[in-house]
């Protein structure tokens, strides 16, 4: 649902449209129903417009259905994902009560506004996603962030990446194993014993 008719791909108006009760509780009428471009290439179908509704609100079912990919909701984010491949596609912000998804052109902008005012704190960010997400403590180790948080005034919580990137689906076992060599045990270690023996005894 959209306010502004504009905003739709092959628009058709619509006639003698039932009305809908807003949250102000005025009453309007459906004017128009069309596709909506998402970005990325990413197009809903049947998106309907609601003349004076200020925001912009997508059915999980219809979006799930029209992308073919899924939505995980998590307290503070989601994350929509492909049904295929499992590969994330957006991770979107819990706003106020509202699960928020940006288009990428709206990303764009974004990022042009904040790039003009980095400060020490942005700094960190950025160091943070480029060393693949690393905790305060191993970020803390560059010498222009040594002395950083000692007010305790910044902290990398709010990554959402992070919790998503450490989760695991099963939990590795105690190895037991002890090698009487360097490099005896460096073979498929990771995914449990190979079916064949790699060394001799």
């Amino acid at each position: 649902m959209i306010g502004d008719h504009t905003y739709l791909l092959d628009k058709g108006q619509i006639e003698n449209a039932s009305q809908v009760q807003l949250t102000t509780g005025e009453s309007t009428r459906v004017s128009h129903v069309g596709n909506y471009h998402l970005g990325g290439g990413d197009i809903l179908t049947n998106f309907l417009c609601v003349p004076g509704f200020n925001f912009n609100l997508m059915s999980v079912s219809q979006m799930s259905k029209d992308l073919k990919c899924c939505a995980t909701l998590f307290p503070n984010c989601f994350v929509k994902q492909d049904l295929s491949s499992g590969m994330v596609r957006e991770i979107g912000k819990e706003e106020e009560g509202l699960y928020t998804m940006y288009s990428q052109a709206g990303n764009k902008k974004k990022g042009l506004e904040k790039c003009f005012a980095v400060s020490h704190e942005a700094y960190a960010i950025i160091w943070h996603q480029k060393l693949c997400h690393v905790p305060t403590k191993v970020l803390k180790r560059i010498p222009m962030f040594q002395d950083f948080n000692k007010n305790n005034s910044f902290t990398l919580n709010n990554c959402e990446i992070c919790p998503l990137a450490r989760q695991t689906r099963l939990p590795s076992p105690y190895s037991l194993s002890r090698s009487a060599a360097s490099f005896q045990l460096l073979h498929v270690d990771v995914w449990r014993p190979y079916k064949w023996e790699t060394f001799d005894d």
